[in-house]
């Protein structure tokens, strides 16, 4: 599965990530277990998430926070490390809770030969190695998103500077805030 990286970058680079009183993005909507999805969607939509890779991605990212917590435990003996091993089998035994969760998703946005059609592509060469290319690619556009995220921050905080609309950039102490409009 692809990460929204660059948005969630230009969105901190926002005006609204600056101010105070501005209204929260809008949420997210809660994942419904209880949504009703075609069993044969639901069938394509599975082979989809094993066949893209997106499946093994959640694994990955399992791993990915089991070590965050790990690293908060330096030095852990015999018995945390168990714990942690223990804690990242569990994690990994309710891939199937998050992949539930995302059926309904792509259910929603495509018919049930457009599943097809997807899964098709995936099994096949170029399909395949998109899959198995994509975890790489990933990684290497988040890197290069989050550079180009922290120098469009720089320029637009700059920018407001220079008109008066930011008394000190975001992180320069406790005086950083937005000017109040009049």
């Amino acid at each position: 599965m692809q990460r929204h990286v660059l948005l969630s970058l230009v969105l901190a680079g926002s005006p609204a990530a600056f101010s105070a009183d501005a209204p929260p993005p809008a949420p997210i909507p809660a994942p419904s277990s209880t949504e009703k999805v075609d069993p044969a969607k639901r069938t394509e939509v599975i082979k989809f998430l094993k066949v893209s890779g997106a499946e093994k991605a959640i694994g990955v990212s399992a791993d990915s926070l089991i070590a965050q917590f790990k690293a908060m435990v330096p030095n852990a003996d015999k018995d945390r490390r168990k714990f942690f091993d223990e804690l990242a089998s569990e994690i990994k035994a309710q891939k199937s809770v998050i992949m539930d969760r995302i059926v309904p998703v792509y259910a929603r946005r495509f018919s049930l030969d457009e599943l097809k059609e997807i899964n098709k592509f995936y099994e096949g060469k170029v399909g395949g190695k998109l899959a198995s290319e994509l975890p790489g690619i990933t990684r290497e556009s988040s890197a290069i998103g989050s550079i180009w995220g922290q120098e469009i921050a720089q320029k637009i905080v700059a920018k407001m500077q220079e008109k008066g609309l930011l008394k000190n950039p975001p992180g320069a102490g406790p005086t950083a805030s937005p000017l109040k409009s009049k």
